[in-house]
């Protein structure tokens, strides 16, 4: 049966569908996110000291390390940001369920109440139905 909630819950349901989508791109993205900071860290790892050779050597070895680790920090800021990210948008979808469930709970109950008013409707006219049919039968007699 068709109710004036239809067009609610399917507006709904498409928000939904719209937050699952943006979830799983953030969740795509943390990965990516926490694969770039496990490479950075391979690199780190090895990097080796050099046993001899100019301060220069040294030098170079630092800041790259030093470039690294800044690196690794910018992608933790970031990781961080869309962790959080990622809790609204399914504190989000959390909140547009609920809705949904409000809503489907109100379409059920009118959907419900349609239907006693048909069975009314339905029993009245089969009542009439009857008055006349005894009313013919009877003024036969």
């Amino acid at each position: 049966m068709r109710t004036k909630f239809d067009a609610i819950l399917l507006s709904i349901r498409q928000k939904i569908a719209q937050c699952e989508r943006e979830a799983t791109l953030i969740y795509h993205q943390i990965q990516q996110t926490q694969q770039q900071i496990f490479s950075c860290t391979q690199s780190i790892a090895q990097m080796q000291m050099p046993l001899s050779g100019s301060t220069l050597a040294f030098r170079e070895l630092y800041d790259g390390k030093k470039a690294l680790i800044q690196e690794i920090d910018e992608l933790n800021l970031y990781l961080s940001s869309l962790k959080a990210q990622l809790r609204d948008k399914e504190e989000e979808r959390k909140e547009v369920e609920l809705e949904f469930e409000k809503i489907k709970y109100l379409q059920q109950k009118e959907i419900a109440q349609m239907l006693k008013n048909f069975k009314r409707k339905e029993q009245q006219e089969l009542d009439e139905i009857a008055v006349m049919l005894f009313a013919k039968q009877g003024g036969e007699k």
